[in-house]
């Protein structure tokens, strides 16, 4: 059942109380957090820096793709909680289709070819490296999600990730 209202968050969709304490409760639902909304922010402002700052060298071409997958995770999960693994899982997925795309020629296929921003959110070059990059920062977030989950017993209790 789901309430139309959150205690905590009014006009925000949520589980309603009877059922929260029954079985399993889905793989993914609602649940912002801002935390997450700070933790976005601040990676959006070094993904900044990073871009803008630097030319070349290991952190502009490894630790860049490597807060990237951090960065599109803390977004995803300003707004969703779920199951520990899930999200960094599926972030993995996104990256490395993001990265196959390029690939592929997708931006020219789809005559985007001179849109800056489709160029700069997509990228036109692919590396295997990156995906490399990306599978060591969705590591770093499953061992994350597990130490918050075994340092949080809320977090234990609910079967989900704790956050920030």
């Amino acid at each position: 059942m789901v309430s139309m209202t959150s205690q905590r968050h009014p006009g925000v969709l949520s589980r309603a109380p009877a059922e929260q304490g029954r079985g399993r409760r889905g793989w993914v639902w609602w649940a912002p957090s801002w935390g997450f909304v700070v933790g976005a922010v601040v990676l959006l402002g070094v993904e900044a820096a990073i871009a803008v700052g630097l030319t070349g060298g290991f952190v502009r071409e490894h630790v860049g793709d490597v807060l990237v997958v951090v960065l599109v995770y803390c977004v995803v999960r300003c707004f969703v909680r779920a199951r520990t693994g899930v999200l960094p899982l599926a972030v993995f997925v996104f990256a490395a289709g993001v990265e196959l795309s390029q690939k592929l020629g997708l931006i020219e296929t789809l005559g985007l070819g001179d849109v800056a921003v489709a160029r700069a959110v997509l990228g036109t070059t692919f590396d295997l490296s990156d995906i490399v990059c990306y599978a060591v920062g969705c590591l770093a977030l499953f061992v994350a999600e597990i130490v918050a989950r075994s340092t949080n017993p809320a977090a234990a209790r609910q079967g989900t990730a704790g956050g920030p």
